[in-house]
C-alpha cells in the first residue's frame, strides 16, 4: 500500500481541497491512504475535507505549531503503507501518479525510491516541465549524489517521489533544516539504495502562493546560499556523518491518533 503523506500547517482549504480532489482522480491507482497532519487550530479544515473521501484517509493533529519536516515525520509514524508518497498540501498529484509510481517500484526488489517528471504551474505562470536528469530505468545508488556533486542542484524536483518505508527510516526521516530538507531526503535515500526513474509526470508543484519559500525575491537572493547548503548536505551523507534523531522519539508530539 502507498501512504500519501501531507503536512497542513497553516491551509488554504481551497488548495487542500484541490490536492484531494488530485487524489479523487487517481487512475487505477494501487491500494492508497492519505494522512494529512495539521496543527491543532486547524484540524477541522482537515476533518471536513477527508471526511469527504472515499478512499481511507486519516488525520493526526499536532499539539505545538511545529515545522514541515516533523509533520512528515509525524505521518510517517502514523502511515501504514509500504511505501510514502509525499504531497504537500498546495500542490496536486497527476491523474496517473499512484499508478505509474506503484508500477515502477514493483519492478524488483531492490527498488527503493522511484521518481518521475514534475510540473509547476500557477496563474501567474506557465506550466513547466521538469524532467529529471538521471537515466530511465534503474537508477544506481549514489548516482543521484554524483550528479548533484558535478552540477551543484538536485536534478529533480526535490519533494516530488515515492520512497520504501523502511529506507526513510533508516536515513532518520525529514530532518529539521531551514530549508532544502527534502533533498537532503532525496540524497540520504539514494545514497544507500538504487531506485527507478520514470518518463511520467508524477508530481504537479504549485509556483503561486504567498507563503510558499519559494516565491518572492528573498528566495531569490538565498539561491546561492542553498545551493552551498546542499552540498554540505551532500557531503554529510556521502560521508556517512548524518546523524538524525530516531524516529521514535517523535511520538511524544501525536496528540490524537489517526481517525
Amino acid at each position: 500500500m502507498i501512504s500519501v503523506i501531507t503536512p497542513a500547517l497553516h491551509p488554504d482549504s481551497r488548495l487542500l481541497q484541490a490536492a484531494a480532489r488530485s487524489l479523487d482522480e487517481q487512475v487505477d491507482p494501487p491500494p492508497f491512504e492519505w494522512v494529512v497532519v495539521a496543527q491543532r487550530d486547524e484540524r477541522q479544515i482537515a476533518n471536513a475535507i477527508c471526511s469527504k473521501r472515499t478512499f481511507p484517509t486519516r488525520v493526526i493533529s499536532f499539539r505545538e505549531a511545529l515545522g514541515p519536516s516533523l509533520a512528515r515525520n509525524i505521518a510517517l509514524l502514523g502511515a501504514e503503507g509500504h511505501w510514502i508518497c509525499p504531497l504537500d498540501s498546495d500542490d496536486e498529484l497527476p491523474a496517473t501518479t499512484l499508478r505509474d509510481l506503484g508500477s515502477a517500484a514493483n519492478a524488483d526488489g531492490s527498488t527503493a525510491w522511484v521518481v518521475g517528471s514534475g510540473v509547476t504551474f500557477g496563474s501567474k505562470h506557465p506550466d513547466q516541465v521538469w524532467v529529471p536528469e538521471l537515466p530511465e530505468g534503474r537508477v544506481e545508488k549514489g548516482l543521484l549524489a554524483d550528479s548533484t556533486r558535478l552540477s551543484g542542484y538536485l536534478p529533480s524536483i526535490p519533494v516530488a517521489g515515492l520512497y520504501r518505508r523502511d529506507v526513510l527510516e533508516r536515513v532518520g526521516g525529514w530532518p529539521a533544516l531551514p530549508r532544502d530538507e527534502d533533498s537532503y531526503v532525496k540524497l540520504a535515500v539514494s545514497s544507500i539504495a538504487p531506485g527507478r526513474c520514470i518518463p511520467s509526470v508524477t508530481y504537479r508543484y504549485r509556483r503561486d502562493v504567498p507563503h510558499q519559500l519559494t516565491t518572492g525575491p528573498r528566495f531569490e537572493a538565498q539561491q546561492e546560499p542553498s545551493r552551498r547548503l546542499l552540498l554540505s548536505l551532500l557531503s554529510s551523507v556521502v560521508g556517512g556523518r548524518n546523524a538524525l534523531p530516531n524516529l521514535a522519539s517523535w511520538r511524544r508530539f501525536i496528540t490524537t491518533r489517526p481517525v
